[in-house]
C-alpha cells in the first residue's frame, strides 16, 4: 500500500529533485576542485547527485571530506573508483 501511494506522488518527487539538483549545480559549479556531471536530454530521477573532487587541490582525503560533510549532515557514497 504504501509502494503503490509512493507511486502516485512520483513525478512530484522527481520534480523536487530536479529542483534540487538546479541549487546543487548552482552553488557548486562556482568550486574550483569539483566536476559536475549532468544528464539534460535524459529523463532521469536523480536519486544521486555526481561530483568527482580533486582532493589534492583541497589538501585533504576522500576519507576526510566524507567524514566533515557526515559531520554536516550530507550523506555521500562512494562509487566507481
Amino acid at each position: 500500500a504504501l509502494g503503490l501511494s509512493q507511486l502516485e506522488m512520483i513525478e512530484q518527487f522527481i520534480e523536487k529533485r530536479k529542483d534540487l539538483v538546479k541549487v546543487y549545480q548552482e552553488k557548486l559549479s562556482q568550486i574550483r576542485g569539483i566536476r559536475l556531471f549532468s544528464f539534460p536530454s535524459q529523463k532521469i530521477a536523480h536519486h544521486l547527485f555526481v561530483v568527482q573532487i580533486d582532493f589534492s587541490m583541497f589538501k585533504a582525503t576522500r576519507k576526510t571530506v566524507m567524514e566533515q560533510l557526515h559531520q554536516k549532515g550530507i550523506g555521500t557514497q562512494l562509487h566507481y573508483i
